[in-house]
C-alpha cells in the first residue's frame, strides 16, 4: 500500500479520522442525553411555575373583583400565554408588581405573606433558568450532531478512497484484501450456480402445465346397430 501512496503517514490520517468520528460519535450522544435531561427538568419546573402563577392570579381576582382595574395593571385581563416566554414575562411582572406595591402586598396579604411571594416567584425564575438551560442543551445538541455528520463523512470520504487504492495495489492477494474487510469474488455465488438448474426446472413445470390430454374418438357403430 505503501507504494500507492499510503504509507505510514497517509494511515496515521485514517487513524486519526476515525478517532475524530468516534469522538463525535460520542459527544453527539451525550450532548443528546443532555437536551432530554434539560426538557424533564423544564417540565418538572414549569408545572410548579404555571402553579405559582395560577395561585396568585386567581387570589388577586377574588380580592380586587373580576371588573376591579387593578387586574388590568397586573395583565391579569388576558388569557395565560401559550408560549413559556411569554408566560414567564407576564408571570414575573405580576409577582413584581404586588411585591414592590405595599397596597397590592396588603391586599392579598390575608393569603400571601411576603416571604410566601417571593418563595412562589422563585418559581417563576426558576422555569427562566429552565428554559435558558434548554435552549443552550438544544443548541449544544444540534452542533453536536453536525460535527459528527461532519467527521463521519470525512472518514467515510478516507475509506472509499483507500478502499478503491486497496484493490488495484492488493488485486493479486485476496487474502488481504479481505482481512480488511474488503470482500472478494473470486467465483460464482451459490444463488448464480444454482440459477441454470433453476430456470431448466421452471421451463419443465410450465411445459408440464401446458400439456393437454386429446381426449379419446368415439367407437364406430357396429353393422349390426347400424341394421335395428
Amino acid at each position: 500500500m505503501a507504494l500507492y501512496g499510503y504509507g505510514p503517514d497517509k494511515m496515521a490520517e485514517g487513524q486519526a479520522l476515525l478517532d475524530r468520528a468516534n469522538g463525535a460519535v460520542q459527544a453527539q450522544v451525550a450532548a443528546t442525553g443532555g437536551c432530554q435531561t434539560a426538557t424533564a427538568e423544564l417540565t418538572r419546573i414549569t408545572k410548579e411555575a404555571y402553579l405559582a402563577y395560577q395561585g396568585l392570579r386567581e387570589v388577586a381576582r377574588a380580592a380586587f373583583g373580576r371588573r376591579s382595574p387593578t387586574l388590568t395593571t397586573l395583565g391579569l385581563n388576558r388569557r395565560i400565554p401559550s408560549r413559556q416566554g411569554e408566560f414567564v414575562t407576564m408571570a414575573t411582572a405580576l409577582f413584581d408588581n404586588v411585591l414592590g406595591n405595599p397596597d397590592l402586598s396588603a391586599a392579598v396579604g390575608r393569603y400571601y405573606t411576603n416571604d410566601r411571594l417571593a418563595a412562589e416567584k422563585a418559581k417563576i425564575t426558576a422555569m427562566d433558568a429552565a428554559l435558558k438551560a434548554r435552549a443552550a442543551a438544544k443548541g449544544q445538541a444540534q452542533q453536536a450532531t453536525q460535527d459528527q455528520h461532519a467527521a463521519v463523512a470525512t472518514l467515510q470520504s478516507w475509506i472509499g478512497a483507500f478502499r478503491r487504492v486497496a484493490r488495484v495495489a492488493l488485486h493479486d492477494q485476496p487474502q488481504l484484501l479481505e482481512k480488511l474487510g474488503i470482500l472478494v469474488r473470486n467465483s460464482r455465488t451459490p444463488a448464480q450456480r444454482q440459477a441454470p438448474l433453476k430456470a431448466a426446472q421452471t421451463r419443465k413445470a410450465n411445459r408440464e402445465a401446458l400439456t393437454v390430454v386429446a381426449p379419446a374418438a368415439p367407437a364406430k357403430e357396429t353393422d349390426t346397430q347400424n341394421a335395428a
